[in-house]
C-alpha cells in the first residue's frame, strides 16, 4: 500500500514505479492511493483487465448515506442538521472528512 502518491516527484521515481508495476509477480497486489491520476503508464494493465480503479465519484456519499452514517448509526459523532450536512457534502465533494 502506497498512500499519498501524489506527493512523489522526479522522473526517476516515476520510472522506477513504472518498472516495479510492470514486473510485479502474479501473487503481489499493489494498492496505490493518490488524489490525482499518477503519471504512470497504466494503459497495458487496464487493457489486460489487471487494474482496478476507485474514483472520487465512487467514494462520495449521497446525502442519505451521509445522514445515516452521521445520525443513525452507533458512530454518531454528532447530530448534523440537514442544512449543515448538505454544506459539508458540497464542500467535501461527497467525501466525509
Amino acid at each position: 500500500m502506497l498512500d499519498d502518491y501524489q506527493f512523489t516527484t522526479g522522473d526517476g521515481c516515476r520510472e522506477s514505479m513504472d518498472f516495479f508495476v510492470e514486473h510485479l509477480p502474479e501473487n503481489v497486489h499493489l494498492i496505490l492511493a493518490t488524489r490525482s491520476d499518477p503519471p504512470l503508464h497504466l494503459g497495458r494493465l487496464r487493457a489486460r483487465g489487471e487494474l482496478s480503479e476507485i474514483r472520487t465519484e465512487q467514494l462520495a456519499f449521497s446525502e442519505e448515506e451521509a445522514a445515516f452514517l452521521l445520525n443513525d448509526t452507533p458512530l454518531r459523532f454528532r447530530q448534523y442538521r440537514k442544512d449543515a450536512r448538505q454544506v459539508h457534502l458540497s464542500q467535501a465533494r461527497g467525501l466525509l472528512t
